[in-house]
C-alpha cells in the first residue's frame, strides 16, 4: 500500500493532482474498497495504484494525440492556404485571359458588322445605280417615242 504522496511522486505530479484525480469520476467509484484511512492518510493497494497509474497515462497518451492531431492541423491548414494562394492567382490569369477574349470578340463583331455595312452599302448602291440606268433606258425609249410623236404631229 502506499500513499497518495508516494504514488505522485512514482508519476511526476503533485500531490494535489493525484488527490483530485481519484476524488472524480469514474475512478473514485473504481478506488472504492481499494482504499484504507490509516492515521488520517489516504493508502492505496496496488490495484488501486494500477488504476490511477492507468488513468494518468490515459491523460497523457490524450494530451499526446491532441498534440499530434494539431500538429497534423497545423500542416493541413498551411497546405489549404499554399493551395487557396495558388487557385486565387490562377483566377486571376483566367480573369485576365476572360477581358482578352471578350476584347477580341468586341473587335471582331465590330469588324464582322462593319463589313456588312459596307456590303449593304455596296448591294444599295449597285441596285441604286440599276434603277438609274433603268429609269435613264426608259426615259430615252419614252424620248424616242416622243420625237417621233412630236415629228408626226409638227
Amino acid at each position: 500500500m502506499k500513499t497518495i504522496k508516494q504514488i505522485a511522486t512514482e508519476i511526476g505530479v503533485s500531490r494535489q493532482t493525484v488527490y483530485n484525480k481519484i476524488k472524480k469520476e469514474p475512478l473514485s467509484s473504481a478506488l472504492q474498497g481499494l482504499t484504507e484511512k490509516v492515521d488520517k492518510t489516504l493508502h492505496i493497494n496496488f490495484n488501486g495504484i494500477e488504476l490511477i497509474k492507468s488513468a494518468f497515462n490515459k491523460e497523457t497518451l490524450s494530451s499526446d494525440s491532441s498534440k499530434k492531431l494539431d500538429s497534423i492541423s497545423q500542416v493541413l491548414i498551411e497546405t489549404l492556404q499554399q493551395q487557396i494562394t495558388v487557385l486565387t492567382s490562377q483566377l486571376e490569369v483566367k480573369d485576365e485571359q476572360i477581358l482578352k477574349i471578350t476584347e477580341i470578340n468586341k473587335n471582331l463583331s465590330e469588324s464582322i458588322n462593319a463589313d456588312r455595312r459596307n456590303e449593304l452599302a455596296g448591294t444599295l448602291i449597285d441596285g441604286q445605280q440599276k434603277l438609274t440606268k433603268g429609269e435613264k433606258a426608259e426615259q430615252e425609249k419614252k424620248s424616242w417615242i416622243k420625237r417621233l410623236f412630236m415629228k408626226k404631229n409638227s
